[in-house]
């Protein structure tokens, strides 16, 4: 039997799950029983890991505490250290999520696109890490932070940046020269201030971002 276990100080939804496919990267064993953490399980069924959690403190009495746990800091630490030990493609937190971003971005060698509803000068400091080659697409909201002083100043320092504007997206996504495709936890911006996830999906996606907007 397999559980889900949330991250520190939260809750998180819970049950037995099949340990193929994608699921068996993400199974972890925590005091003694495979666990999936709560971000691992949204993304799995394609919703944001807070609305995950609200829905169960919302109805407790079907997710009894023998079917879920909350991380101790200790716990959380550890998970971490042994994601880096195996080599896992899923980075870790804050500051090595957005060092972890640095790199993904250097590594194009043709195109990068971004979809991001919430970006600011930090996400365009995480993609200043490009190769001078390389163009940029941003696909965010049309009320983004990111000004045309911003663009323009990234433009001559670093071509060529592109921004979209579009409401169809509420993950994030990185898609690197049309070959890798990676979906964030959090938005670049936030990368250093929060615990999120950064994984890696199948390329056969691109092409439906890519007519989403």
């Amino acid at each position: 039997r397999r559980y889900v276990v949330s991250g520190e100080g939260a809750n998180a939804l819970v049950g037995p799950l099949d340990a193929d496919g994608a699921i068996k990267s993400r199974i972890f064993t925590i005091r003694g029983v495979q666990v999936i953490l709560d971000w691992d399980i949204a993304q799995l069924y394609g919703v944001e890991t807070r609305v995950l959690n609200q829905a169960v403190k919302r109805n407790l009495d079907r997710f009894p505490e023998r079917f879920r746990f909350v991380l101790t800091k200790e716990e959380m630490l550890g998970l971490i250290t042994n994601c880096d030990k195996f080599g896992s493609k899923r980075h870790y937190p804050g500051n090595e999520a957005y060092s972890f971003a640095k790199k993904l971005v250097g590594k194009a060698t043709k195109s990068i696109l971004l979809v991001d509803g919430y970006c600011d000068d930090v996400t365009l400091d995480v993609l200043s890490a490009k190769r001078g080659c390389v163009k940029v697409t941003i696909a965010t909201v049309a009320k983004t932070p990111i000004t045309e002083t911003a663009i323009a100043k990234f433009n001559k320092q670093n071509p060529t940046l592109e921004v979209k504007h579009t409401g169809k997206f509420h993950d994030r996504f990185l898609v690197i020269d049309d070959k890798e495709l990676y979906h964030f936890g959090a938005s670049l911006k936030d990368l250093g201030r929060h615990y999120c996830a950064v994984s890696k999906m199948d390329a056969a996606f691109i092409p439906s971002i890519k007519q989403r907007m």
